[in-house]
């Protein structure tokens, strides 16, 4: 199972209403997209993958973190139960870009400006 979690939606859970909700998911359904505000977002990630990410893990807006759960339902989410497999920013996803020579202007894949 792994979970994505992204800031660029304005949904908001509180921590701990952000692992029962995560719980609550149907088991058949293996990815999950959790969205939110800061710093409970932040504070959300860093619990999930602590004590592996040495307790803080910072999400600026529009940030997306993707977490590995060793779990075979989601009932069984805990704190600390995941592994943060990469966590990319706006500003990284930018430079990475830059430095294939694809950002900013241009075509996007349905002909409109990508902006920069």
């Amino acid at each position: 199972m792994s979970l994505t979690v992204t800031t660029q939606h304005p949904h908001d859970f509180v921590t701990l209403g952000s692992r029962i909700a995560i719980a609550r998911v149907a088991d058949g359904v293996g990815t999950l997209l959790v969205t939110g505000h800061e710093p409970t977002l932040s504070e959300t990630v860093a619990r999930l993958v602590a004590p592996r990410s040495g307790g803080a893990v910072e999400m600026p807006t529009a940030a997306l973190a993707c977490i590995d759960l060793d779990v075979d339902r989601w009932a069984d989410v805990t704190w600390g139960s995941g592994a943060l497999r990469w966590l990319v920013t706006p500003a990284a996803l930018k430079e990475a870009l830059a430095a294939e020579g694809k950002a900013g202007g241009g075509e996007g894949p349905r002909g409109g400006a990508t902006g920069g």
